[in-house]
């Protein structure tokens, strides 16, 4: 990855979805870390889980459209 092009990260598990931006540079950094519940983390089921991540995806990706990954 080239020094400065921003990263989208995307942390996903069965209780919640966290995304946030890595910037390297000297020293790497993190910004606009966010985090959406999309369960209740009992549900281990991947069909049953695949609507809720999209509904997650849905409302946290619009935030980083303006930050313009070049990697994801």
């Amino acid at each position: 990855m080239a020094q400065g092009e921003p990263t989208l990260i995307l942390d996903i598990d069965s209780s919640s979805l966290g995304a946030c931006i890595l910037e390297q540079g000297e020293m790497p950094i993190l910004k606009s870390v966010k985090r959406v519940p999309i369960g209740t983390g009992e549900t281990r089921d991947t069909s049953a889980l695949i609507p809720l991540l999209k509904e997650a995806l849905a409302a946290i990706l619009p935030t980083y459209a303006k930050e313009y990954p070049k990697l994801a």
